[in-house]
């Protein structure tokens, strides 16, 4: 049996890099996702390309992010000694770190990690590592993409230079390949029927250590109704969304009533130094909420003009809705939400410009918005695009703007 055989064999019997269940006897097609109904939720995320976290033969660290609103804790397989995790439980939302010691293994490891929360609500992660042996990991191993098309990355691990194959499907084509990755771009399906197409990846010194990429592309359908609004808000890179919002660091000390050590700049947001000027993360009023704010108090910033908060991130095409949930609205009749195509703050206009600026979709925070006051903003994008989700306010005196969770709806 040659090397290329072995590979495709160890491949094949990958198991699922990523899943989450209720319990062990979920049917199968079970969508098992957050919904909008649900208290309780757990996602994983990597801060690399790819479904699972991969190492080459050499002493290595990276990590995973776990988001959740409850407690979790973590175990290992049991023959995954080579292999560190930390921390191993938290209440909340947390960065995991991985480290893997040198491979002295000829062949290829892999261990896996769960992440399990306290109702039991699993998910499991995927470490692989090379070994001494020549070796080539590609990550994922396999994909499926929608109809629209797009540009798919394909993260390569290799113990020596690599070369991708022609794929023999016209609708697949190589972008560009570096060391570590290689890009490809698919064509939209316009057909009525999904079709599939296998790259293979191999070592340029030994052609038969390869590893394959099955890539398969669902079918154009036309629904005439969808029937759901499912919870999207972390499936697609939102992050820090809900109360308790998490800080970065940065304390604003503001002496007076408002105490030293209260308030804190706002992790995973970009923001201008309008909106940053007195912090946008409160850790004592309100348990953690966001807050776009002024006062007249000494130490803290009277005014502020233009004060932008946002997050880009990439969306398919299809209808979406974004809704903010308030805690608190004192503010004059220019604060707003805005959700706009493209990247960054200049996709925000300021604040009395939004209505006329031909944004996606923008809404006023009134004056006085009770507490628990939801504003919802519904919008298309007929092609795959960057959108920014963002705020905008121009306050003066004592005003504010206090949010409990932003969440993003897909109607599917």
């Amino acid at each position: 049996m040659n090397i290329i055989r072995i590979i495709r064999i160890f491949l094949a019997f990958l198991p699922i890099i990523f899943f989450g269940c209720q319990n062990s006897d979920v049917d199968e097609g079970f969508d098992a996702s957050n919904t909008k109904n649900e208290a309780g939720y757990l996602d994983v995320s990597l801060s690399t390309i790819g479904s699972f976290i991969s190492f080459g033969a050499e002493a290595s660290a990276s990590s995973f992010y776990v988001s959740s609103n409850v407690a979790w804790t973590i175990t290992k397989s049991a023959d995954a000694s080579w292999m560190t995790v930390a921390p191993l439980s938290d209440d909340g939302d947390a960065t995991v770190a991985v480290s893997v010691v040198a491979s002295l293994e000829r062949n290829i490891r892999t261990g896996v990690v769960t992440v399990t929360t306290e109702d039991g609500t699993m998910r499991k992660l995927q470490v692989t590592q090379g070994g001494t042996n020549p070796y080539i990991i590609v990550n994922p191993v396999k994909e499926t993409v929608e109809a629209a098309g797009g540009d798919i990355t394909i993260a390569v691990m290799a113990s020596g230079a690599w070369q991708s194959l022609p794929t023999g499907a016209n609708w697949v084509t190589s972008k560009t390949n570096t060391s570590e990755q290689a890009v490809f771009t698919v064509a939209a399906n316009t057909t009525t029927e999904p079709r599939s197409a296998t790259i293979l990846f191999r070592l340029t010194d030994y052609e038969d250590v390869a590893a394959e990429y099955e890539l398969t592309q669902r079918q154009y359908v036309h629904v005439a109704e969808p029937q759901y609004w499912y919870d999207v808000t972390s499936t697609y890179g939102l992050k820090n969304t809900r109360k308790p919002f998490y800080s970065s660091g940065g304390a604003k000390n503001i002496p007076g009533e408002y105490t030293e050590n209260r308030f804190f700049e706002l992790r995973d947001w970009e923001g201008n130094a309008a909106a940053k000027a007195n912090g946008n993360v409160d850790l004592t009023y309100g348990w953690g909420h966001l807050r776009l704010w002024v006062i007249n108090s000494a130490g803290a910033q009277p005014t502020m003009t233009n004060g932008k908060l946002w997050q880009t991130i990439n969306l398919p095409l299809g209808r979406y809705c974004l809704d903010v949930h308030l805690d608190d609205a004192a503010s004059s009749e220019s604060a707003y939400v805005v959700v706009n195509t493209g990247s960054g703050e200049a996709t925000i206009p300021d604040a009395a410009n939004v209505p006329t600026s031909g944004v996606k979709a923008f809404t006023q925070i009134i004056n006085g918005t009770l507490a628990g006051a939801v504003l919802s903003l519904e919008f298309t994008l007929e092609a795959p695009s960057a959108v920014t989700f963002g705020f905008v306010a121009t306050l003066t005196g004592t005003q504010l703007i206090a949010l409990d969770r932003i969440q993003l709806w897909e109607w599917r």
